[in-house]
């Protein structure tokens, strides 16, 4: 693919995003798709949840012209549903269950539909590879599809924050996969980026406050399953485009981020998927931040753990180097987050930043 052809995909992406927000915007408004402020959301008026209907819509329209492969039909099959799913937690908020079930559904249809699993893993202490038998992989694939698009969705916490480092990820997808001639997922991840910028000029309010939607439920969803799916393609090929050790890197702070919060809520007794304000951007923001260099900071951290994973896929140093050296800052997240929530706790910190850490959210 050349350089030329691939941004011309982002644009056209870009343009139709530009030209469907409005139209998206108005039509999640007459259904009732908005999120309201209250205790936990402290954003102004009701804000249209219009960015899942752009992506869903743009992906749908633009699959005649896209190359085909198992990860383009797999896209297209499960993009609706999970959009719905997503609209109606975005409308009725669904139990966690509910969505767990059905979010666990689509890593099976992966499987077990379009063939696509995580048979081979990089080793943990050698650079003997990790194999996995077909039950293995199929429970493990629907754990990480799982994982992924609850990673992805938990990352919408602030305006900008997951298209952001979504694009960042879907970038460096494009950029290796064009390396290695894998046309089909280049031209999905680019299209993609196209579609989240489009969404990102009303989501940051380039256009103004007033024009400002968010992307709801039902567009972390699908963002979610095309980074899950494309990263899971391009490592488990013949000829993999990445290894298993730098998809991690790549998927970078939502992925660590979560897996640290998970941890955390277990380690204190509750559901994984409870409440809570100790995700990362939050913490942040209760320390004193603003919401624009809470921004700032994270993309730039995003930023550094992409980079360190095309580093990975392209060096011949042991993968196992870089699994460790994951977990090990995931746990150095892990404990520095801890400790900063429980000095927000003890009220170190304004009044209204308690308040703030005390108010549940939904995830």
């Amino acid at each position: 693919m050349e350089f030329s052809h691939g941004v011309s995909i982002s644009l056209l992406a870009f343009i139709y995003s530009l030209l469907m927000v409005p139209i998206a915007s108005s039509f999640a408004k007459r259904i009732g798709l908005v999120d309201k402020p209250n205790i936990r959301k402290r954003h102004v008026g009701n804000v249209p949840l219009a960015g899942g209907i752009v992506i869903t819509t743009g992906l749908w329209l633009a699959l005649p012209f896209l190359p085909k492969s198992e990860a383009i039909w797999s896209v297209a099959f499960l993009s609706i549903p999970l959009f719905l799913l997503g609209a109606l937690d975005d409308r009725f908020e669904l139990s966690a269950r509910a969505r767990l079930v059905a979010q666990l559904g689509a890593g099976a249809v992966l499987v077990f539909v379009f063939g696509i699993s995580i048979a081979k893993l990089d080793g943990v202490f050698s650079i003997t590879p990790v194999i996995l038998g077909p039950f293995m992989a199929a429970v493990f694939t629907m754990l990480c599809t799982c994982g992924v698009l609850n990673a992805i969705n938990m990352t919408d916490g602030i305006d900008g924050l997951l298209g952001s480092v979504s694009s960042v990820s879907l970038l460096a997808i494009a950029t290796l996969a064009i390396k290695s001639n894998a046309l089909p997922e280049a031209t999905l991840a680019l299209f993609m980026v196209g579609l989240l910028f489009g969404y990102l000029s009303f989501n940051l309010s380039f256009f103004g406050s007033g024009r400002r939607v968010f992307l709801g439920d039902s567009g972390s969803m699908v963002v979610g399953l095309v980074l899950v799916i494309l990263v899971v393609e391009l490592s488990q090929k013949s000829n993999p485009v990445i290894t298993p050790t730098s998809a991690g890197w790549i998927l970078g702070l939502p992925l660590l981020d979560t897996v640290s919060v998970m941890i955390r809520r277990l380690m204190r007794g509750s559901s994984a998927f409870t409440a809570g304000r100790d995700h990362f951007h939050h913490v942040l923001q209760d320390l004193g931040l603003s919401r624009r260099y809470t921004l700032i900071v994270l993309i730039l951290l995003q930023l550094i753990f992409v980079a360190i994973g095309i580093f990975a896929n392209s060096t011949d140093v042991p993968q196992f180097y870089f699994l460790w050296a994951f977990i090990v800052i995931t746990l150095a997240q892990y404990f520095g987050i801890s400790g900063a929530v429980k000095y927000i706790g003890k009220g170190r910190i304004s009044e209204e930043g308690v308040e703030k850490y005390e108010a549940t959210e939904k995830i």
